[in-house]
């Protein structure tokens, strides 16, 4: 997705960087393209940013877990002076 992301954009400024200095005159038609293409393409980056979002979530999670699985397995190692409370708090 972020390829493709990339390299829609990189496409559209090279075709918009031909009129950097003598400018362009655009068609309705083609202003309504570019307009859906800009849509399309803020659409697409919402998605990934969703992703990421989803997949740092994802990933705090797991090292929430693991954290949670160390403080288990070092209460439960013999000869620990970790202590375990009633209530299932250390």
């Amino acid at each position: 997705m972020s390829d493709y992301l990339s390299e829609e954009l990189k496409a559209l400024a090279r075709r918009l960087s031909d009129h950097d200095h003598e400018g362009l005159v655009m068609s309705g038609d083609e202003v309504g393209k570019l307009a859906r293409r800009l849509r399309h393409l803020a659409d697409a980056s919402v998605l990934l940013e969703c992703e990421v979002s989803r997949h740092r979530w994802n990933m705090r999670a797991r090292q929430e877990r693991e954290a949670r699985e160390e403080l288990a397995n070092a209460i439960d190692a013999p000869g620990s002076n970790i202590v375990k409370f009633p209530g299932g708090r250390a």
